[in-house]
């Protein structure tokens, strides 16, 4: 699977990637202001691999592939970046999808976990809201990224911070899939300690999930039962 780069400024749309909206009075439940949110979605067919005897998959590995580093282009001390890359069952809503990283101050909404008691009141889930099972989320890699002072890339006006990936970490169930489709999301969010944060540029590379998996022949009574850990609840 493949998402192309992006060069994300000022809530733009470039390519296939998407401002998410900020949460106000048109949108209380949109990312949490002064961040900014944007969003590439891609589905992979399975029918194919799930015409004939096999009625299910099993992912050996997923591995994420970027030939390139992500950038922001600041020279603010106070500028991070948080990247999610997630492979689910079902396609995520933008309602749920800014509930996913409230800002460096508060808990957020991760998909296939328990909310924590003390996520944002915007951001916790209702009747309206998308949730997932952990049997939805098949596999994902999220990353902190904050600029780093020690090195400058740019001597123009104050200097240009590079950035580095301050923690990072997998999850995801990695279970049978028996879905028609899988979809990888990637979600990027840019925070700053003040109003200015759609000011500067953030640089996504194009990047590929190669997916190693095996079609298996299950049975009826197993099938069914991925199904239901699988649909949307």
């Amino acid at each position: 699977m493949q998402h192309h780069g992006a060069t994300l400024q000022y809530y733009n749309t470039d390519g296939d990637w998407t401002a998410l909206p900020v949460s106000g009075a048109t949108s209380p439940w949109g990312v949490a202001a002064p961040m900014c949110g944007w969003y590439a979605t891609k589905q992979l067919d399975l029918r194919g691999l799930l015409a004939g005897d096999e009625s299910g998959i099993n992912f050996a590995n997923v591995v994420l592939q970027e030939p390139q580093e992500i950038r922001a282009l600041t020279s603010a001390r106070e500028t991070g970046i948080f990247m999610l890359d997630i492979l689910t069952t079902v396609r995520p809503t933008e309602r749920a999808m800014s509930g996913w990283f409230r800002g460096v101050g508060t808990h957020g909404t991760a998909a296939g976990f328990l909310q924590s008691p003390s996520t944002a009141v915007a951001g916790k889930a209702d009747s309206t809201s998308q949730t997932f099972n952990p049997s939805q989320v098949v596999w994902g890699l999220w990353r902190l990224i904050t600029t780093d002072p020690n090195v400058v890339l740019s001597d123009q006006g104050l200097g240009t911070f590079g950035v580095r990936t301050l923690n990072s970490g997998y999850f995801g169930e990695g279970e049978t899939v028996v879905a028609p489709a899988l979809f990888w999301t990637r979600v990027i969010f840019g925070f700053k300690s003040d109003n200015s944060v759609g000011a500067y540029p953030i640089f996504v590379p194009s990047a590929n999930l190669v997916v190693l998996g095996e079609a298996l022949d299950l049975t009826t009574p197993q099938e069914i039962t991925q199904m239901m850990r699988a649909s949307q609840r």
